[in-house]
C-alpha cells in the first residue's frame, strides 16, 4: 500500500534514482521542495481569496450613511468572498498537483535520465547518437497517457480560472459603477441638506445641487441655485465662491 502511494505521489522516481538519496545536495533539495509544495500553494490560496474580494470590502465605507444599501453590499461582498473561496479551492490544488508532476518530469526524466544518464550512455555507446534505444521509446510511450492527463487537466484548470477572472472583472466593473452612483447620490444629499440653512441666510436661494465637475480639494461641488435680485433671472453659483462674495 505504501509503495502504491509513493508511486502515485512520485510517479517519475524509479529504482535507478535511489543513488540520489545518498547525495546531501539532493536530500536538501528534497526537504525544501516538500516544504515549499505545501507552504507556497497555501500562501497563494489565501492571497488569491483576499484579492478576489478585497476591492468589495474596501468600498463599503461609501454606504455607511445608507443602512439598507450597506447591508445589501455587505451580503454581496460575503457572496463574492465565498465564490472566490470555492474557485480557489478547485484551481489552486489542481495547479499544485500539475506543478508537482511537471517538476518531477523535468528533473527525473529530462535532467537526470535524458541529459545526465543519456550523456553517460553516449560515452559508453556511440550508437545512441543516431538511434534512440527501445527502452527510451518504451518509456515515452509509457508516460504518454499520464502526460496527456496532466496537460488536459492543466488546460481545464486554466480555463476555469480564466472564466472566473472574467466574471470577477465584470462584477468589479458593475460594483465600481454602483459605487460611483452611490457616491454621487451621497454628495447630492449632502448638498441638498444645505438648502434650508442657505435659504435662511440668503432669501433668494431656491435650491442646491451637486456638480461633480466642480468637486475638488478646496471645493465641495455644491452649486447654489438662486434668483438674481437685479435681473430676476435664475442663476447658479459655486457655494464656496458665493460665501466669499455675498
Amino acid at each position: 500500500m505504501l509503495a502504491k502511494i509513493k508511486k502515485i505521489i512520485f510517479p517519475f522516481y524509479r529504482d535507478r534514482h535511489q543513488y540520489l538519496m545518498a547525495k546531501p545536495w539532493f536530500r536538501g533539495i528534497f526537504v525544501i521542495y516538500m516544504i515549499g509544495i505545501v507552504v507556497i500553494p497555501t500562501v497563494i490560496f489565501f492571497i488569491q481569496v483576499d484579492e478576489y474580494s478585497d476591492w468589495c470590502w474596501n468600498s463599503l465605507h461609501l454606504y455607511y450613511d445608507t443602512p439598507d444599501l450597506y447591508k445589501e453590499e455587505l451580503e454581496n461582498c460575503a457572496e463574492i468572498q465565498r465564490e472566490g473561496l470555492h474557485t480557489n479551492l478547485i484551481v489552486v490544488p489542481i495547479l499544485t498537483v500539475i506543478t508537482h508532476y511537471l517538476i518531477q518530469l523535468v528533473f527525473f526524466k529530462i535532467i537526470i535520465d535524458f541529459i545526465t544518464r543519456g550523456w553517460e550512455n553516449e560515452q559508453k555507446n556511440s550508437l545512441a547518437q543516431s538511434k534512440p534505444s527501445k527502452s527510451f521509446v518504451k518509456e515515452i510511450k509509457k508516460y504518454s497517457i499520464p502526460l496527456a492527463i496532466i496537460l488536459g487537466t492543466g488546460f481545464l484548470a486554466l480555463a476555469i480560472y480564466s472564466v472566473q477572472v472574467d466574471k470577477r472583472k465584470s462584477i468589479e466593473e458593475q460594483q465600481k459603477a454602483d459605487n460611483e452612483r452611490a457616491e454621487l447620490k451621497l454628495k447630492q444629499e449632502e448638498c441638498e441638506a444645505l438648502k434650508a440653512g442657505l435659504m435662511k441666510k440668503w432669501n433668494n436661494v431656491v435650491g442646491v445641487k451637486y456638480d461633480k465637475n466642480l468637486d475638488g480639494a478646496l471645493t465641495s461641488g455644491c452649486v447654489v441655485v438662486y434668483i438674481d435680485n437685479k435681473t430676476g433671472g435664475i442663476e447658479e453659483g459655486q457655494l464656496e465662491y458665493m460665501e466669499t462674495t455675498k
